[in-house]
């Protein structure tokens, strides 16, 4: 007889099924981890920006911090653009309301990355945080990343920086994300994009070098997540049957893939 199945019938003999059915309960389920709490919102009335994000990180929702991993850039940057005097760290994120800007995500779920998520959930989510929006009336949103905005805005395609339409009766600007996973924004890269919209928020004259200029990659590819995504596994599965001319017209867009992942 296997050890754990003479152990099981022998506390069974000895104790009865109840202790036995109490034992495997405690042993696989009383320690089964929970899901984090949802990461609460930073806002306020009329604020000038509300940042909003991706979704949370597994970190940042079990410490109840925004942008708290070691690799996101969004402080240093909130900081070199500008923004701040000096550099908030993650567990003071409350401060960043006394400058007038607040902090949200488009998702509330929180997963170690947001390519974890599907496009339904920010579909799903887009009454709730324009509903939000409405409420709190700041004057500019912005999307950090373009898949958030892309999917509840219905566009295959978006430009970076100001958007035409209003979400929730604030104009609508799209960032950079901050994720250290973006390589395709150096930090510099990421200063000059979210210093044109503080340009703009002090009533500057914004001229969107850095876009217009063409030196940010993730242009390279502007489609929905989903897409995207099934595009790029159809191009890795197909690479090796391709004639040697169009092995080579597709390794053109192998930097893009290698720098950054599909949904930043």
């Amino acid at each position: 007889m296997p050890p754990l199945v003479a152990l099981l019938a022998g506390a069974h003999n000895a104790c009865g099924e109840g202790l036995v059915f109490s034992m495997i309960f405690k042993r696989f389920f009383m320690f089964a981890p929970h899901p984090p709490q949802p990461l609460p919102d930073l806002l306020g009335l009329g604020l000038d920006i509300v940042f909003c994000g991706i979704n949370p990180g597994v970190s940042a929702a079990e410490h109840g911090h925004h942008f708290l991993g070691r690799g996101n850039r969004f402080w240093r940057v909130l900081h070199l653009a500008g923004y701040t005097p000096e550099q908030i760290a993650p567990e003071d994120d409350g401060d960043i309301l006394q400058y007038r800007y607040g902090l949200t995500t488009a998702v509330g779920r929180a997963t170690a990355n947001a390519g974890e998520l599907a496009i339904d959930e920010f579909t799903a989510a887009q009454q709730q945080l324009t509903e939000k929006i409405e409420r709190y009336a700041p004057r500019y949103i912005a999307f950090l990343g373009k898949v958030a905005y892309a999917a509840m805005s219905h566009k295959r395609v978006l430009d970076w920086g100001p958007q035409a339409e209003l979400f929730g009766g604030a104009s609508v600007w799209v960032l950079p994300n901050p994720s250290g996973l973006n390589r395709s924004f150096s930090v510099d890269d990421l200063v000059c994009a979210y210093g044109e919209l503080l340009q703009a928020v002090n009533g500057g004259d914004v001229t969107l070098s850095g876009r217009s200029a063409g030196l940010w990659q993730s242009d390279m590819y502007t489609q929905r997540l989903k897409p995207l995504r099934e595009t790029h596994q159809a191009d890795s599965g197909k690479k090796k049957n391709l004639p040697e001319g169009r092995q080579k017209e597709s390794a053109v867009f192998a930097p893009f893939f290698a720098v950054s992942p599909w949904w930043l």
